[in-house]
């Protein structure tokens, strides 16, 4: 699955990027990128707990 590889890649980008910005100690640069880099693990949670919603629904009618 390419999910997980394109989250970790993510993530790493992210990281060094805010290493980066952490010794030119930008603070307001620094929140924006965590808050952008928060979005995708963001999404997977919400996908997650639609899926999770939806099928105790399906159990429920079903019962």
């Amino acid at each position: 699955m390419i999910l997980p590889f394109w989250l970790y890649a993510w993530s790493f980008a992210l990281g060094l990027y805010a290493c980066v910005l952490l010794v030119e100690n930008n603070e307001p640069l620094n929140h924006s990128v965590a808050i952008v880099g928060a979005f995708p693990f963001l999404i997977i949670y919400l996908l997650q707990l639609i899926g999770f919603v939806k099928e105790f629904i399906k159990k429920e009618v079903h019962e």
